[in-house]
């Protein structure tokens, strides 16, 4: 299925080399004994021990959730030929092992428009380019399925880096020479960082997480482990979409859902021209809601304050501008700073990555009544924990 064509710029060379050649790049450094257990206990590793063993691993596990899936997959196919006609899977150009390209099947979730818009990166957010089915199938990652046949046809792993386009790894590698290790082994259907990060976590925190499974041996125990909490995680999203179309769409659902989405993080404000921190009593992609207004003029820059287990808080930079009173409180509009900002939210509140992080364990007492200075965090209002 995949051609032997090496990815190839036109006007670089050691592109090319950078993803066909092996022996063009340094070996990966050895790790010492005292670190080596941190690194393996990140996730496990793409490097095969034995080549025909991983093999014969891939197909024992994904032949058995191919035939579970295929029901499932015929009744998608069934639903996407009656809403958006024939054409039901997508084949896209991706780049395998040692830059080999394959075409890597999906359920066609986007319209034509979709591909000029994406053509030099990611879809961008509510782009409205979806399919009518289109957005269940990407938020519950079910258009992902086909690709049980590309790991039997040999194209790619159960577990490895996620396939790339040509053009996204040809820039990529002009910028960073070390983002060819990804292609020294076969790409998966199951990536870390797309399991435990979120879609708009930018490309060099990818690429470090990246460079280390690269170098490390695979660890068969913790890639099934993983494998099924992903699966796990991806029926229970496909339920919640699946309940979220059935019942009508309320203002008041929106706003129960973001008071949720607050409640279960602690969120709060702060800034130096807070007397003490604010807490917010719900969170969107595009606004807070807080109880009450803050008093003007707004400071430039805010922390968002994200409690997380055990007791410790992760801060987003956002900068607010005033929209107005809604019900049950006083509604800004907020715009992440920095890309570590957008990471922030999109992992924690927005829960967007395929295995989101728990929240912390709930307070006994009311997170908007105040207290006195943290010991920890030396900040007034509620303690980390």
């Amino acid at each position: 299925m995949g051609s032997e064509r090496p990815l190839t710029t036109g006007t670089s060379a050691p592109v090319a080399l950078a993803v066909t050649d092996a022996s063009s790049r340094p070996a990966p450094q050895s790790v010492p004994a005292g670190r080596r257990g941190v690194r393996r206990r990140l996730s496990p590793g793409f490097v095969p021990r034995n080549e025909i063993l991983h093999r014969l691993y891939n197909l024992a596990v994904v032949i058995p959730i191919t035939i579970v899936a295929l029901p499932f997959m015929a009744l998608i196919s069934l639903a996407l030929f009656m809403t958006q006609g024939p054409s039901i899977l997508h084949f896209g150009e991706r780049l395998g092992r040692d830059g080999r390209r394959f075409n890597m099947i999906k359920f066609r979730t986007l319209d034509t428009e979709a591909q000029r818009h994406s053509r030099e990166g990611a879809l961008p957010k509510d782009s409205g380019l979806e399919t009518p089915l289109g957005k269940f199938l990407r938020a519950s990652r079910l258009d992902e399925l086909p690709q049980l046949f590309n790991i039997i046809l040999g194209d790619m792993n159960i577990y490895g880096p996620r396939p790339v386009r040509p053009v996204l790894a040809e820039r990529e590698l002009r910028n960073n020479p070390l983002y060819g290790m990804r292609f020294h082994v076969k790409p998966g259907l199951i990536g870390h960082t797309q399991a435990y990060m979120p879609h708009d976590a930018t490309r060099r925190l990818r690429g470090k997480y990246n460079y280390i499974l690269c170098t490390n041996p695979v660890d068969y125990r913790l890639e099934l482990w993983l494998c099924l909490r992903v699966g796990m995680q991806v029926l229970s999203r496909a339920l919640v979409e699946i309940w979220l179309h059935l019942r009508p769409r309320t203002p008041r659902h929106a706003a129960a859902h973001e008071a949720r989405r607050a409640r279960r993080w602690q969120l709060g404000l702060r800034s130096d021209t807070f007397n003490a921190e604010v807490a917010v009593s719900g969170i969107s992609h595009d606004r807070i809601v807080l109880s009450e207004r803050l008093s003007p003029p707004l400071p430039e820059r805010t922390d968002l304050i994200i409690r997380i287990r055990p007791a410790g808080i992760r801060k987003a930079r956002i900068s607010l501008t005033e929209i107005g009173p809604v019900e049950g409180g006083y509604a800004y509009a907020y715009t992440p700073c920095n890309d570590v900002a957008v990471y922030m939210i999109d992992r924690y509140p927005m829960g967007e990555p395929a295995i989101p992080p728990r929240p912390p364990k709930p307070v006994l007492a009311s997170f908007r009544q105040p207290r006195r200075q943290d010991s920890v965090t030396g900040a007034e209002g509620v303690p980390a924990k």
